[in-house]
């Protein structure tokens, strides 16, 4: 084959790619992370504005429930991303949008902790813009025709022992740090967290690293993250206006534990279908 012929043929498939778009997996993933990050934005918002002065303890314990699900989901997200194989360039409008809502977030937030009270509606809306924008791209494309690749499904698969181990060792962190978020022992568990993450970001490239483990994850492993991040950013909104009881942190944190093991276990046996 010729350089012209095998240029045109590279041409031909670029475009059909192209026309094609993004699998619908992929697309579900981004409309997905909009929900985690604007649900995480939202919290951290509500909770400066509710935080009581007379209890840093508890404010600090609120902040690391919202903080240490975030930084786990930088580094498993970026390996769902490469699953799909799927390099993306954000619009400038969108980058100008992201810069405008970030301002408005830090300006909101530094104002409430001066003490300056803002209305409700405005902790509600500056989420609420922020899932827009970044929803709104992979929104269209789900719901237009021809819009997505249907055929490339996006399936729970078996995991190796590393992705197993490292999402039960997970769902340990989240279920620790939920369940002594009412205790002094709170600020050792934290320290404990943060060293796991750390070691966890080094390791990044290897198969016990959050590359290979948001990889690894299907579909039913990121509805568990989800469900126990809510869990965790649910407890952290309420710590940071009064105490939450010994017994509701223990339960709650026993419920995101089994949660993310069960997740850990699942699936067992290889279904027949495409991985994405």
């Amino acid at each position: 084959m010729s350089a012209a012929a095998a240029l045109a043929q590279a041409a031909t498939v670029r475009e059909s790619a192209e026309q094609r778009g993004p699998s619908r997996g992929y697309l579900v993933l981004l409309v997905a992370s909009a929900l985690f990050v604007s649900g995480y934005v939202g919290a951290f918002l509500i909770l400066v504005a509710g935080q009581n002065p007379t209890d840093a303890g508890g404010s600090s314990s609120a902040v690391f429930l919202l903080l240490i699900p975030n930084l786990c989901f930088s580094g498993l997200v970026e390996g769902a991303r490469a699953r799909f194989g799927v390099r993306s360039r954000t619009p400038r409008r969108a980058i100008v949008a992201y810069v405008i809502l970030l301002a408005a977030f830090v300006a909101a937030a530094a104002v409430m902790i001066f003490g300056v009270d803002l209305p409700a509606w405005s902790l509600v809306l500056l989420p609420a813009l922020l899932f827009v924008t970044m929803a709104a791209r992979p929104l269209r494309q789900l719901l237009r025709p021809n819009g997505a690749q249907p055929a490339e499904r996006w399936t729970n698969l078996p995991m190796r022992a590393p992705a197993r181990v490292m999402t039960a060792l997970l769902g340990l962190l989240f279920g620790l740090l939920t369940a002594t978020s009412a205790l002094p022992g709170f600020t050792f568990v934290t320290l404990g967290a943060m060293v796991l993450i750390l070691m966890t970001m080094a390791a990044r490239t290897t198969e016990w690293g959050f590359l290979a483990v948001g990889h690894a994850w299907g579909p039913l492993h990121w509805i568990a993250f989800g469900l126990v991040s809510c869990v965790m950013f649910g407890i952290a909104v309420q710590l940071a206006a009064a105490p939450v009881t010994v017994p509701v942190a223990c339960v709650a944190g026993a419920f995101v534990f089994l949660v993310m093991l069960i997740a850990a276990l699942l699936p067992r046996t290889r279904r027949a279908g495409r991985e994405r």
